[in-house]
C-alpha cells in the first residue's frame, strides 16, 4: 500500500472515529436525566396520594374562604405539587397536559422554579425548563422561560411552548404569548371565580420555603369572567 493510500485510509478512519464520538456524545447528552427529576419521579404511590390529598384539602379550604368572601392564602409545597402531578392528574385530569408530556415534576429552590418531564413525540427525551414566575398584576401570572434542555442539549422552544399554550387554552385558561430579551413570556390570566357576584383575585405569588405561596381576596366589583386586559398586550423587553 502506497504512503498516499495509507494516509488517506488513516484520515478516513480518524474522521469516522471522530464522527462516531460526536454522535455518541450527542446521544448520551440527549439521554441525560436531571438529578432532581430522577429523585422526584421515583415517588412511592402512597406518598404521592398522601401529598396530593394534602394539596387538595388546601385547595378546598381556599375555595371555602372565597365562597365566604374572606381573604385567603395557601402554601403549596413542591412535595405536594409533585404528589398531585403523580397521583391526581393522571386519574382525574388526563387531558390537562399535551399528549407528548408524561410524568412532570417540579423543583423549587431559592427563587428558582424548575420543571422536567418525559417528552414522547417525534423524539423522546427528558425535557427540563428553568422558569421565572411572578405576578404581573392581580390575577395575571407571568412565566418567563429562561432555559430549556432535552437532556443536556439546548432545546428550541417554539413547538414546546405552543403545545402548552394550546393545552391551556383547550382547558379554558387565557394565555397571552410574548417575548422578553428573546425568552418566551407567557401571561396566564386566571379566570375569576364567580359566586354570588363575588370574584377571586390573586394578589400575591411568591416562591418561598420550597413551595408556592398564594394569597388573595374576593371582590364584589370584579368581573365574573376573565377578559384580556389591554395593558397586558404590550410587554416591553428589559
Amino acid at each position: 500500500m502506497s504512503p498516499k493510500l495509507r494516509w488517506g485510509l488513516a484520515t478516513g478512519l480518524a474522521a469516522i472515529g471522530i464522527l462516531g464520538i460526536a454522535v455518541g456524545a450527542v446521544y448520551w447528552a440527549g439521554k441525560y436525566v436531571p438529578p432532581f427529576y430522577a429523585m422526584a419521579v421515583d415517588i412511592d404511590p402512597e406518598v404521592a396520594q398522601t401529598s396530593s390529598n394534602a394539596m387538595l384539602r388546601q385547595t378546598a379550604a381556599v375555595a371555602s374562604d372565597i365562597r365566604r368572601g374572606r381573604t385567603w392564602q395557601a402554601l403549596f409545597t413542591a412535595k405536594q405539587i409533585n404528589g398531585w402531578l403523580a397521583y391526581d392528574v393522571p386519574r382525574n385530569h388526563p387531558k390537562l397536559l399535551p399528549s407528548e408530556v408524561h410524568d412532570p415534576r417540579i423543583q423549587i429552590k431559592d427563587d428558582l422554579f424548575k420543571i422536567a418531564f418525559r417528552w414522547h413525540g417525534s423524539w423522546s427525551s427528558v425535557v427540563s425548563c428553568q422558569l421565572e414566575i411572578y405576578l404581573q398584576e392581580p390575577s395575571i401570572i407571568a412565566i418567563r422561560i429562561r432555559q430549556a434542555r432535552a437532556g443536556k442539549l439546548p432545546l428550541p422552544l417554539d413547538g414546546l411552548v405552543q403545545s402548552f399554550v394550546d393545552s391551556a387554552r383547550d382547558a379554558g385558561v387565557l394565555v397571552d404569548q410574548r417575548q422578553i430579551d428573546s425568552d418566551p413570556l407567557l401571561l396566564v390570566i386566571l379566570p375569576t371565580a364567580a359566586n354570588d357576584a363575588k370574584s377571586m383575585l390573586l394578589d400575591r405569588f411568591e416562591l418561598r420555603d420550597g413551595g408556592v405561596f398564594l394569597a388573595g381576596r374576593t371582590d364584589r366589583d370584579a368581573p365574573a369572567v376573565a377578559t384580556r386586559p389591554e395593558h397586558t398586550m404590550a410587554v416591553e423587553s428589559k
